[in-house]
């Protein structure tokens, strides 16, 4: 199984999470940038794979805290699980 690491040192909301995962991901210049393109790609992938969320409390207290989105993190975690053999770890 591939892994992949997100940390959540390096985002502090919606914005900068989207540049992590495309980062982390090699997602293409055209990512939409919302939950429906971050599935669409994650299910791209085409292999068994498992994110592995450092940090992870500490993105879900700054996206509930974003007044904006501040059910974020749940959305995420629901899309990301959402994932045909995805794996989610949260550290």
């Amino acid at each position: 199984m591939r892994q992949y690491v997100i940390d959540g040192n390096n985002f502090n909301g919606v914005s900068t999470f989207y540049d992590e995962v495309s980062k982390v991901f090699s997602f293409p210049d055209y990512f939409g940038r919302n939950l429906d393109a971050l599935y669409d790609s994650l299910s791209d992938i085409g292999e068994p794979v498992e994110i592995i969320w450092k940090n992870s409390q500490k993105s879900k207290e700054e996206f509930s805290n974003d007044a904006s989105q501040p059910m974020f993190f749940s959305q995420v975690m629901y899309t990301m699980n959402d994932v045909f053999e995805l794996k989610v770890t949260l550290e």
